[in-house]
């Protein structure tokens, strides 16, 4: 019974999620997921000792 309430409860939050996320991006005509370039953007410098040692030399 537990397990029926909580797949219940993730289905209804995700829907309502993505009725949110639905009427913001009628309201504002912007394109998808616009943080998305931007959060990879930011996630990056923190790893450059990982590609190579040049990356940094040269940066």
């Amino acid at each position: 019974m537990s397990y029926n309430l909580h797949f219940e409860i993730a289905r209804l939050r995700h829907q309502h999620d993505v009725a949110t996320t639905e009427r913001n991006h009628r309201n504002t005509r912007r394109p998808a997921m616009p943080e998305r370039p931007a959060a990879t953007v930011i996630g990056l410098p923190t790893r450059p000792s990982h590609t190579s040692p040049c990356d940094s030399r040269v940066a």
